[in-house]
C-alpha cells in the first residue's frame, strides 16, 4: 500500500492544491481541462533511500501557507477506520500493492473529471486499507479545529503529537476515558511527564549500544530525589491546624536528621525518602474527598508513630521503616493509598542501597546502560501504575552521575521523537506505515538541521528492522538544510517553485539565496530599515557637512 497523489479542492485553507508522493510517477489535476494526468517516471534509482523505506516526500512552505492543514487533510482523508463519511473535495491516488500495474483512484463528486487514462482504476473510497498513519508534531496548539486527527486518535493511525498526547497520555496511564472531567489540568499534566519519562527510559534501554542512531548524547542516568514541595506547601498554607500539625512533624524530622553524622549519607538520604513519603500521604489526605477516615484520629497516630520511631533510634533502617508502616497500615486498613507508599518507599530504598549517591545533594543515580537494573524497573512501574495526587520522588535524566547535566530543548526535541516511536506495541502497526513529521526539526540548531534527515531514516530502518513493514515518509518543513536532502522530485512546494534546478546535494547558501526561502534578502527586517533610514537621511539632507559626524556615528 502507498500513497501516491492527493488533490485537495477545498479544505480548511487549502484551495486547489495538489500533492504528489512518489518519484515513480507523476501525476497531475488539469482542472482546466478536467482530467487527469499521468507521467510514468524513474526519476530515482531503485532503493534510493535503503533498507525498508519506500519514499520520502518533503512538503516545503513558509509559515501559514497550509503545512499542517495538509496533514490533517491526509488524515481526514486516507485513514481507514473510525470515519463514517469520506471527505469532501479531495481525489487521491494509491496502489494497493507495489508491484500493481493498477492504480486506485478516487474522486470526489464534488470534483468534474471527464477523462481519465486506462492506468487508473476508480475505487468508492480514499481509505487505505492495511496501512498505518503514524503522527508525530512538537507543537502545542490551544485552538480546536472539528474532527482534527492531528489532535486525536481513531483506528487506523497512531498519534505521537505533542497536542494528543497531553490528554491521551492520562488515559493510558489510568485506563480511563481520556474526556473524564475529574482530571484537572495539573494532573493532566503530571501524567504526561510521567509517561513521557517511561517512553525516554525505554529508549535508553533499547538504544544503549547504537550510537548511529543520534548525534545527541543520550542520557546514561536516572536522577532520583525526595520531592520536598509537599512539605513546603503543607507548612505553609492551608487551615491553621494543618499548618501548626505539619510544622510539629516537620521539627520532628529535623531534629533527627541534625543527629546524623556525617560519614552518614546513605541513611540520610534514605531517611529524606521516607520523610517525603510521608508528606505525601498527609497531602493525599487533604486533596481526596469522600473517604470515611477520623482525620484527627489519624494524625495523633501519625505523630505517636514517628516519636517512637525517631526519638528512641540513633539509626534507623529499612527494617524500622517497614515497622512503621505496617503498623499505620494495621490500623487504618481501609486506606490502600498507605499500603502503596510503604511498598514503593522499600523498593526504592533496596535500589539505593545499590545505586551511586551525590556527596552533596540529595539525589540518587540509576546507571541505565546497565544490565542489573531488573528491580529498579519493577519499582518503577510499580510507582507510575498507581493514581496519585503526585508523588514523593522528583525523577529526572542525566549524561553525568555527580551532577545535573540535563539534555537542552534541542537534545529533547530528538529525544522524544525517538522514544515515542520506541513505545508503539508493533502488534497493533500494519504492514505498511506512512509516518507524518510536522515541523520536528524546528528547535533545532542548524548543524543537526543538517542530520535530521539522516538520522531520522537510521532510526526507522533500525526501529522496523527484522519485519516486512514497508515505511513512507512525508515531512513538513521550512528548512533549507532539509531541502538539501531530498531530491527536487520528492519535494511539493506549497507556495511557487524553486529556481534550482537541483535541490538534493545543493549547497545551503545557494538554497537561501533562492527567492523561495528569502525573497527579502539576507539580511534582518530590523536591520534593513535602520540602513534605508541612514541612506535616506543622507540623500535628503541639505547640509551634509554639518550632520557628518552624527551619520557616521550611525
Amino acid at each position: 500500500m502507498e500513497l501516491l497523489y492527493v488533490y485537495v479542492s477545498k479544505y480548511m485553507g487549502l484551495e486547489f492544491k495538489e500533492f504528489n508522493f512518489s518519484s515513480d510517477c507523476i501525476i497531475h489535476y488539469n482542472k482546466d481541462l478536467k482530467q487527469i494526468e499521468y507521467i510514468s517516471s524513474d526519476l530515482l534509482p531503485s532503493n534510493f533511500w535503503g533498507g525498508n523505506i519506500r519514499g520520502v516526500t518533503g512538503v516545503v512552505g513558509k509559515n501559514g501557507t497550509g503545512k499542517t492543514t495538509l496533514m490533517r487533510a491526509l488524515l481526514r482523508s486516507c485513514i481507514d477506520g473510525g470515519l463514517s463519511e469520506d471527505p469532501e473535495n479531495v481525489i487521491v491516488a494509491f496502489k494497493e500493492r507495489s508491484n500493481s500495474k493498477k492504480i486506485s483512484l478516487y474522486i470526489h463528486q464534488s470534483i468534474e473529471v471527464t477523462n481519465i487514462p486506462e492506468v487508473f482504476e476508480i475505487v468508492d473510497s480514499p481509505r487505505l486499507s492495511n496501512c498505518t498513519f503514524i503522527y508525530h508534531s512538537n507543537h502545542f496548539d490551544p485552538y480546536e479545529y472539528p474532527l482534527d486527527l492531528t489532535k486525536d486518535q481513531l483506528m487506523g493511525m497512531k498519534n505521537l503529537g505533542t497536542n494528543y498526547l497531553l490528554v491521551g497520555d492520562k488515559e493510558t496511564y489510568l485506563n480511563r476515558d481520556k474526556n473524564d472531567l475529574g482530571f484537572t489540568y495539573k494532573k493532566t499534566l503530571a501524567y504526561h511527564r510521567v509517561m513521557e519519562l517511561r517512553r525516554q527510559v525505554n529508549f535508553i534501554r533499547k538504544y544503549k549500544n547504537n550510537h548511529d542512531i543520534c548525534i545527541i548524547k543520550i542520557p546514561r542516568y536516572l536522577r532520583i530525589s525526595p520531592n520536598n514541595e509537599e512539605e513546603e506547601w503543607l507548612c505553609s498554607y492551608g487551615n491553621e491546624e494543618q499548618v501548626n500539625f505539619c510544622l510539629k512533624m516537620s521539627k520532628l524530622f529535623n531534629d533527627y536528621q541534625n543527629q546524623l553524622e556525617k560519614n552518614k549519607r546513605l541513611e540520610l538520604i534514605e531517611f529524606k525518602f521516607f520523610r517525603s513519603s510521608i508528606f505525601n500521604i498527609i497531602n493525599y489526605l487533604g486533596a481526596v474527598s469522600g473517604l470515611e477516615y477520623d482525620n484527627e484520629k489519624f494524625s495523633i497516630q501519625l505523630l505517636e508513630g514517628l516519636n517512637d520511631l525517631l526519638l528512641k533510634r540513633r539509626s534507623i533502617g529499612l527494617k524500622d521503616f517497614q515497622t512503621f508502616y505496617n503498623n499505620l497500615y494495621q490500623a487504618n486498613s481501609y486506606f490502600p493509598f498507605l499500603k502503596a507508599n510503604a511498598d514503593d518507599l522499600l523498593e526504592l530504598l533496596k535500589i539505593i542501597e545499590k545505586s551511586g549517591i551525590s556527596d552533596w545533594t540529595n539525589d540518587v543515580y540509576i546507571d541505565l546502560q546497565k544490565n542489573e537494573i531488573t528491580a529498579f524497573n519493577k519499582f518503577f512501574n510499580s510507582f507510575f501504575s498507581e493514581e496519585r495526587i503526585t508523588s514523593f520522588v522528583n525523577f529526572g535524566l542525566s549524561h553525568e552521575p555527580a551532577i545535573q547535566t540535563t539534555p537542552s530543548s534541542g537534545e529533547m526535541a530528538f529525544f522524544n521523537l525517538f522514544s515515542r516511536f520506541v513505545t508503539l506495541k508493533k502488534s497493533e502497526l500494519s504492514q505498511n506505515l506512512i509516518i507524518l513529521l510536522d515541523e520536528v526539526e524546528l528547535a533545532l540548531h542548524p548543524e543537526w538541521q543538517q542530520s535530521y534527515i539522516d538520522l531520522v531514516l537510521n532510526f526507522l530502518k533500525a526501529e522496523f528492522s527484522g519485519s516486512k513493514r514497508k515505511v513512507q515518509l512525508i515531512i513538513t518543513s521550512h528548512s533549507p538544510f532539509i531541502v538539501s536532502d531530498l531530491p527536487k522530485c520528492c519535494i511539493n512546494f506549497l507556495d511557487g517553485e524553486m529556481k534550482l534546478q537541483q535541490t538534493f546535494g545543493a549547497n545551503i547558501h545557494s538554497l537561501f539565496m533562492d527567492a523561495f526561502f528569502m525573497g527579502k534578502g539576507l539580511i534582518g527586517q530590523f536591520a534593513q530599515n535602520k540602513i534605508f533610514e541612514i541612506l535616506n537621511e543622507i540623500e535628503t539632507s541639505s547640509n551634509l557637512d554639518s550632520e557628518k559626524d552624527s551619520l557616521e556615528k550611525q
